[in-house]
């Protein structure tokens, strides 16, 4: 299991409903893309990243903001 599939398992389940998971997805055009994306209220957020280690610091950093709030 790489470090993008241990992520998402781990955001999977935390008991927040506003995580963010990271994922790999193909655009229109066929290019692969990463990203962090967070399900709420029936609508999709994701926010990109270059690369699926990018994917998964993203989704740890906007969870820990999320989870302790902003840095001022």
């Amino acid at each position: 299991m790489n470090n993008l599939e241990k992520a998402a398992e781990k955001s999977a389940t935390q008991s927040t409903t506003q995580a963010h998971t990271p994922i790999i997805f193909t655009d229109q055009h066929g290019r692969e893309r990463y990203g962090a994306a967070m399900i709420r209220e029936n609508k999709m957020t994701i926010r990109l990243a270059d690369s699926p280690s990018e994917a998964v610091e993203l989704a740890e950093i906007i969870n820990r903001q999320t989870q302790y709030g902003s840095p001022k």
